[in-house]
């Protein structure tokens, strides 16, 4: 069910002040029931790169999954 994100993409309704919680509750919008990690900062090292170059030759590195949270806040 993505009612929230619809909204939003209808009536352009985002906050004047996002809150990591309200973050949260879109993403959890946004993927259907049942997707694990719907609505949940990331808990995994990620980084996007060419398939199997691994994160030394990736094109970009986010934050540890133990910074997130921090630089959310």
């Amino acid at each position: 069910s993505n009612a929230k994100a619809q909204d939003i993409s209808r009536t352009g309704a985002i906050p004047e002040q996002l809150t990591v919680s309200w973050l949260l509750d879109l993403h959890r919008n946004l993927f259907p029931s049942g997707f694990e990690f719907a609505g949940r900062l990331r808990t995994v090292r990620v980084w996007i790169g060419t398939s199997g170059g691994g994160m030394e030759a990736a094109r970009f590195v986010p934050p540890p999954p133990h910074d997130v949270a921090p630089r959310l806040a």
